[in-house]
């Protein structure tokens, strides 16, 4: 009996000096493969910047301009618009790259489309999953951390390259009030308190021509769009891209409802009109 408890208190010690002891810089804690792949694929292409504009939120798409071989189209829609806190409005539809994945969460990303489709499929289960179980719809913060659980195992996989997608999550929090995440390919997320994100392409020069605008507290929707755009437009600028004529911008916003979240696209003639006053 002495014996068993010396070695379960030896074993108790070694412990503890595991946990006190720090480890040296050359030896990582995690294992990680292929993570710089990954970071470079998740902003190679697309741009999505968000703003939190007085009671909701602006959202604004660019996607690189389509193979001359083969061109998007871009669908006629018969639906009317109609107008929501000053902005022309159509009816929202899904895309692989974002979309509703519930009642208080919506999500958008960038980077490769094989693995944003994965994990829009993944994160939407988690959610009804626990609306199943719970019958509430899981809380925003959680949605985040299930998310980052998923990017950081993948990081960690012997023979696997990790998640190439950037995540953009906007949601309401039980406070229902609007909060703002993003999460890269290592699992590592981040709280926008501010309310302003971006993920994608050129997001260090976006982010320096929207924090000159850091003054503006209470901005308006119209306002918040001018601000994206701009922003975006002058960070292609600066890198030599000022052939966007034929990038496709698509605007997106989030406003309250009593079910919840709503999201409607912004009309296409609004976007372009306010491109061509920032030009």
């Amino acid at each position: 009996m002495v014996g068993l408890r010396s070695y379960s208190f030896s074993r108790l010690c070694v412990s503890i000096l595991l946990i006190l002891v720090p480890r040296s810089s050359s030896e990582p804690v995690l294992p990680v493969h292929n993570l710089q792949a990954s970071l470079t694929a998740s902003v190679a292409h697309g741009t999505t910047v968000a703003i939190k504009v007085q009671d909701a939120v602006v959202i604004i798409n660019r996607s690189p301009k389509p193979n001359s071989k083969f061109p998007a189209l871009q669908p006629k829609t018969s639906a009317l618009p109609f107008t929501k806190h000053g902005l022309k409005l159509l009816p929202f539809k899904s895309k692989p790259q974002w979309g509703m994945l519930a009642p208080n969460l919506f999500c958008t990303m960038t980077g490769f489309s094989a693995d944003i489709s994965h994990l829009m499929m993944v994160l939407s289960r988690t959610n009804e999953k626990h609306n199943v179980d719970f019958h509430q719809p899981l809380p925003l913060h959680k949605s985040v951390l299930s998310l980052s659980s998923i990017l950081k195992d993948a990081t960690k996989q012997q023979g696997a390259r990790p998640f190439g997608v950037e995540a953009l999550i906007i949601g309401l929090d039980r406070d229902n009030e609007w909060q703002l995440y993003s999460c890269n390919p290592s699992g590592l997320y981040q709280h926008f308190p501010r309310g302003r994100s971006i993920i994608g392409k050129n997001k260090e020069k976006i982010w320096k021509e929207i924090s000159k605008k850091d003054d503006i507290v209470d901005i308006d929707p119209i306002g918040g769009l001018k601000l994206c755009l701009s922003a975006i437009l002058a960070s292609l600028e600066s890198t030599a891209q000022s052939q966007y004529d034929d990038d496709i911008f698509e605007g997106l916003l989030l406003w309250k409802a009593d079910s919840g979240c709503c999201v409607s696209r912004i009309h296409p003639e609004l976007l372009k009109e306010i491109i061509f006053s920032c030009q």
